[in-house]
């Protein structure tokens, strides 16, 4: 699917933006982003809402160091996508993609990994920081792909999922996995754990994403 034509579909980029757009190759979502024609989280939500996925919070927990490290620093960047974490199994990885819609990049992130990958979504400016985090801010960074394919401009949109800024030898803080359920609820905000909800709906197939905007417009037009 082509991002941009949903995007001008959508109402959250004109039409007459489209072309303009294309013309500047590299990432489509960043384009929109960095050109201030849309908010991060709007085309966020929007992504997440047409992919059936869940928008993360790149800014607020640990991203797991080593399975970060299982994709290249040019890959991801690329792509603007970046891999959070391994699922139970070993055998595939939850990723965070600007454009959960671009085949191309979750296809790349998967070989790169050697793993299955499930996508989720996060604002372009989460990832961009959290890829600094995780490679350092200095490193060397790469030319997006040329324009001309439809997952042409990749993702770049994600809510942190990594707090504070450390050096790349430094290991990842880790969050105790042993804290009781209660002490979590007092921590996290209502947001948090609504957010959490959704989540471990979708993760266990209950809900689509996309489900739950339907059931929330159909509660607010009844007030």
């Amino acid at each position: 699917m082509d991002v941009l034509d949903l995007l001008a579909r959508e109402g959250v980029i004109a039409p007459s933006d489209v072309a303009m757009l294309r013309k500047r190759g590299g990432s489509a979502i960043a384009a929109v982003i960095d050109a201030g024609l849309a908010g991060d989280d709007v085309v966020a939500d929007l992504l997440a809402r047409e992919a059936g996925a869940v928008v993360i919070d790149l800014d607020r927990g640990t991203l797991e160091h080593e399975a970060v490290r299982l994709v290249p620093e040019e890959i991801s960047r690329r792509h603007l996508a970046i891999v959070v974490a391994l699922e139970p199994s070993g055998r595939s990885v939850r990723a965070a993609f600007a454009n959960p819609l671009d085949e191309r990049a979750i296809a790349d992130i998967a070989a790169a990994a050697g793993r299955g990958v499930r996508a989720m979504v996060a604002t372009v400016s989460s990832i961009r920081r959290a890829l600094d985090r995780e490679y350092g801010p200095d490193a060397t960074r790469v030319i997006e792909a040329p324009a001309g394919t439809d997952d042409e401009i990749a993702p770049e949109s994600t809510r942190r999922v990594a707090t504070g800024r450390r050096r790349a030898t430094e290991p990842p803080e880790e969050v105790p996995r042993t804290m009781p359920v209660h002490r979590l609820e007092q921590e996290a905000t209502i947001e948090q754990r609504h957010e959490a909800l959704l989540l471990a709906l979708i993760e266990k197939g209950v809900i689509t994403r996309a489900e739950y905007g339907d059931a929330l417009k159909r509660l607010l037009s009844r007030r």
